[in-house]
């Protein structure tokens, strides 16, 4: 774990490691320090240098302690950081399918859960990483004092070393499964939270779902119960070990006469220096399995973000000023995509078949459910990447590398589309120009743009995409694509939607394509087709 994190900093972690060198071997000193003193007085002299000594000892190992953890602590929240934002950003590049496949409830529990263990567990385990330092020494001075006792310390240790890894393996095994099962609690809470309308109406559906709730929490609770009790029974052998090798090294090894009488005095002030150092390494233990599984958690999602990042970046820069860019027509050619499940399997496909769209043309999508409009709509855009066939931009088919700069011809406003709270991406923006839109689109009263933001984003489903359009409008690209644009709003304003802002946003310069059910407004398009069953079904043009 530390490695990873000395790795993923971009602060050198080399003085923590010195610092806390020098703290293990002043603490150390101050042990060899006190039994020279212990043995001066026994002959009755007063030690007034080692007194010193041991002063200074005490110094340096207190200063070098703090340097090293407050040094650790910059380091590690630099740490946690640098993953939010690393894995942030890989999100925001990968492909839409592997962000579905994914699931956002990984991502939270990653982003939040999996980061605050390291950012709660660093200290405990850096202390920790102290302490064996001492510990180590404390060992190595029990060896000069008397080797049975040093061989003994030795077999004991290993052997707690060796239950603390058998055990640490099975409570990994659950620490896994209790992460996962957090997911299934945060994919449900976000069910509970955006459903709270259709529970409200359901009483059966509400309890339904609160009793799933219930029993994945119940399941989370029984599976942290038994993590605990796997660490606990790691820190009381521990302990026990530890009681062990103190009753060895000063009952039964003198008993036996394998070390002398003498030794006893200095063999407890060296205990007693090791003492504090083992509790510190037994209280790390669940902090450290936590930390561990968190950080090999956070990697496994890295690598699965890495196998699915989305296309790749262009390339060198092309001296075609066209590269890229709508100029005439765009579409799908024997383009096929199949839609399967986490094991692979075949769930929906797409196609085979072809569609082009030319500039100026407003193209209306109709279709039941799971007939493929918005596989459609995701397929234009590039969001789902094709099996067969290739994506075409004025007649010229497009290779991987050029999608992103393709999409940059698109605005699109799908059914489950977000609203940010301010325009993003878009520069030297007026005011006055987003009043307008805000006005034409009829929700100037509902909402305002003032210091770069909209003042209120809490409207009705048909104000939200009234709002949506507006974002779409600045965006000012070439190609607007709108999944029922209509179906929230009042008759009115629809008829005034198809028949005078359409027609508007196409003289500006748009293409423009609509999922729609609206057949009173047919007449609008200058296309309509008809799909079924992930296939156009039929054509209709002026």
């Amino acid at each position: 774990m530390l490695d990873i994190i000395f790795e993923t900093s971009k602060k050198s972690g080399k003085s923590i490691v010195v610092f806390g060198i020098i703290s293990g071997i002043s603490s150390v000193a101050m042990l060899a320090v006190l039994n020279n003193a212990t043995t001066n007085v026994q002959q009755g002299e007063v030690n007034y240098q080692g007194f010193i000594l041991f002063l200074i000892a005490l110094v340096l190992s207190s200063f070098s302690r703090k340097i090293s953890l407050s040094r650790s602590d910059v380091i590690v929240e630099d740490v946690v950081m640098t993953i939010r934002n690393r894995i942030t950003d890989k999100i925001r590049k990968s492909s839409l399918l592997s962000f579905e496949k994914i699931g956002k409830e990984a991502y939270y529990v990653s982003l939040t859960q999996h980061t605050r263990y390291i950012s709660d567990s660093y200290l405990m385990v850096l202390n920790a990483f102290q302490s064996v330092i001492i510990l180590v020494g404390c060992v190595i001075y029990i060896g000069f004092l008397s080797i049975p006792s040093l061989i003994i310390c030795i077999a004991i240790i290993f052997s707690g070393i060796v239950f603390y890894l058998k055990k640490t393996r099975e409570a990994s095994r659950s620490l896994v499964i209790a992460s996962d099962r957090e997911k299934d609690f945060f994919a449900l809470l976000e069910h509970i939270l955006k459903g709270f309308k259709e529970l409200a109406q359901s009483r059966r559906k509400s309890r339904g779902i609160f009793n799933e709730f219930n029993r994945v929490s119940d399941e989370s609770e029984r599976l942290k119960i038994s993590i605990s009790g796997k660490l606990i029974e790691i820190m009381m052998m521990s302990q026990a070990n530890m009681y062990f090798l103190i009753a060895m090294l000063l009952i039964v090894l003198p008993f036996l006469q394998i070390t002398s009488y003498e030794t006893i005095p200095e063999l407890i002030v060296a205990i007693l220096f090791l003492w504090g150092p083992l509790e510190t390494i037994v209280g790390a233990i669940p902090h450290y399995a936590r930390a561990k599984m968190a950080v090999e958690e956070l990697d496994k999602l890295e690598k699965k973000l890495d196998k699915r990042k989305d296309f790749p970046e262009p390339g060198k820069k092309t001296n075609r000023r066209d590269k890229g860019k709508f100029l005439t027509d765009f579409g799908l050619q024997k383009y096929k995509y199949v839609h399967s499940d986490t094991n692979k399997m075949p769930l929906f496909t797409f196609g085979e078949l072809d569609f082009r769209v030319s500039k100026g043309e407003i193209v209306f999508i109709t279709g039941g459910n799971g007939s493929g409009k918005t596989t459609l709509f995701k397929s234009l855009t590039s969001l789902y990447s094709a099996d067969s066939g290739d994506i075409i931009l004025n007649d010229i088919p497009l290779v991987q590398k050029d999608y992103r700069q393709y999409r940059e011809n698109f605005s699109a406003i799908f059914s489950d589309f977000h609203l940010f709270e301010k325009l993003y991406g878009i520069k030297s923006l007026k005011k006055a120009k987003v009043d307008e839109l805000l006005k034409r689109l009829g929700i100037y009263e509902k909402t305002s743009f003032k210091a770069g933001k909209f003042s209120n984003l809490r409207l009705s489903l048909g104000q939200r995409k009234r709002l949506g359009i507006v974002v779409a409008l600045l965006e000012e690209r070439p190609i607007l694509l709108l999944d029922e644009p209509a179906a929230e709003l009042d008759p009115e304003f629809r008829r005034y939607f198809y028949e005078i802002l359409l027609p508007q946003f196409r003289d500006e310069g748009r293409t423009i394509v609509v999922i729609t059910h609206d057949d009173r407004y047919f007449s609008c398009c200058d296309r309509l087709i008809k799909m079924e069953s992930g296939l156009i079904l039929d054509e209709e043009g002026k």
